[in-house]
């Protein structure tokens, strides 16, 4: 496997994990979210700073047997919003290295010695 076919490999990963990983953690954070029977017991603005980081005026105004689930849908929110993130940096690094084949297949093919692995990449081919 050449360098080029390896570089490409990775970032087809990158992308592929960028695709499945936010759908299966956006799925987990919804079949973790509050309950409707619990959500309903509480005024919206309780409800709504229990989904902000850094407030935790809410957690008195909670019942104490609501608060592990109200605590559970806060961390699955916030384990979707930082997957988000980390997904966005996959998708760079994959453009990044997809980018760095395809100048090494254009310099390979400008010195006369085209990388089989560089006709996949988009690069020139050296015709």
């Amino acid at each position: 496997m050449s360098y080029a076919s390896q570089l490409l490999f990775i970032a087809k990963a990158l992308f592929v994990a960028g695709a499945v990983l936010p759908v299966l953690v956006a799925v987990w954070a919804i079949l973790g979210s509050v309950p409707r029977s619990v959500r309903s017991r509480y005024h919206g603005r309780v409800m709504y700073m229990a989904q902000l980081p850094f407030t935790e005026e809410w957690r008195r105004q909670v019942n104490p047997d609501d608060l592990p689930l109200i605590v559970r849908a806060r961390r699955r929110g916030f384990v979707f919003l930082l997957t988000v993130l980390v997904v966005m940096q996959f998708m760079a690094a994959g453009m990044y290295l997809n980018e760095v084949v395809q100048v090494h297949c254009c310099l390979i093919a400008d010195l006369g010695r085209p990388d089989p692995a560089c006709n996949h990449a988009g690069g020139r081919t050296g015709k």
